[in-house]
Formats: C-alpha cells, sequence, structure tokens
C-alpha cells in the first residue's frame, strides 16, 4: 500500500532549511556511532558527529525531482530530534554535494585543505579536517559517478556503502 511506514525528514543548516521530504529510513552519524530511524521510531534526541546522512527519500516538497533516490548529506556538529514520525536534524555544518557545481566542492575541499596545511590546527582538529576532507571527496565522487552512464551505477553503489574510503 502507497504511504505506508513513510515518515517526514526536515535538514537544517546554518543557511536555513536544506531538505523537506517523505522518507522510508534515515541513516545519521550520531557522536558516538551510525543510528537508523524508521517509521514509528521511539522518540529521541542525539547529538550529531561527523559524517554522512543517508534519507532513503519517498517524496520531497523542497527538491524538483521526485523521489525514490537517496540523498546524501555530509554533517559536522548539531543535533537530531525524532518524535511522532517526523526526523529533523539540526546541524551546524551541512554540505549537499548533489546542490553543488563541481567548482563549490572543490572550493570547500581547497579551503579545508589550507587549514590543514596551515600548521595551526591542533592534533585533533586536523583529524577531525582529514576525515571531513575524505568524506567530502567520497560524496563528491559519488555524486559525479552518479551522473555519469548507467556503467558506473554499480561503483557508485559500492562507494555509497562505504567500500572506497580509505585514509590515506
Amino acid at each position: 500500500m502507497p504511504g505506508k511506514n513513510i515518515f517526514n525528514c526536515v535538514v537544517i543548516g546554518p543557511s536555513g532549511k536544506l531538505l523537506d521530504c517523505k522518507t522510508t529510513s534515515v541513516v545519521f552519524p550520531a557522536h558516538d556511532g551510525q543510528v537508523g530511524v524508521w517509521y514509528n521510531h521511539m522518540p529521541m534526541f542525539c547529538k550529531l558527529g561527523l559524517g554522512i546522512v543517508r534519507v532513503a527519500r519517498a517524496a520531497c516538497e523542497t527538491e524538483p525531482a521526485g523521489g525514490g533516490e537517496d540523498v546524501l548529506l555530509l554533517v559536522d556538529g548539531g543535533f537530531v530530534v525524532v518524535c511522532s514520525n517526523l526526523l529533523k536534524v539540526i546541524s551546524y555544518d551541512v554540505i549537499l554535494p548533489a546542490e553543488l557545481k563541481p567548482e563549490g566542492i572543490e572550493q570547500i575541499i581547497a579551503g579545508i585543505t589550507k587549514k590543514l596545511s596551515s600548521g595551526q590546527a591542533d592534533q585533533h582538529q586536523r583529524q577531525h579536517l582529514s576525515k571531513k576532507l575524505a568524506l567530502l571527496q567520497h560524496l563528491s565522487l559519488s555524486s559525479m559517478l552518479d551522473s555519469q552512464s548507467p556503467a558506473f551505477a554499480g561503483a557508485s553503489l559500492s562507494l555509497q556503502q562505504g567500500a572506497g574510503i580509505k585514509r590515506r
């Protein structure tokens, strides 16, 4: 039956609402590990970590495309609230690679690389920035592969499942 086991997902960043959609599941990086949420999940309030949020989209109001594709976002800190079949992500820093042009992603990568090479960050900050850089590169490669021919679809899927992330 259509519409069964679907709940609402809203993602809010510093620039405002980035995503408002109906979904079948959401996986997000909590401060202490990955959390998956489905329809009728128990109410919770959770601190976000750094990582990729995967929204299995059913239909979105803020995006011109219909639905059915996963939306991937890079989040860095914030909170998630789940209550009454509504999941809200409120993040300090959200990057939605599908909405950025390649030049925009390159600028973000260059900014992180510059911070890493400046020598002003302590070891914890360098580790955090390195992880953020690796995740952003992973997401940008995934979105690039998705926009290519269907021959890349399998490679993109395996990358989105985390097979392609390796620390140097």
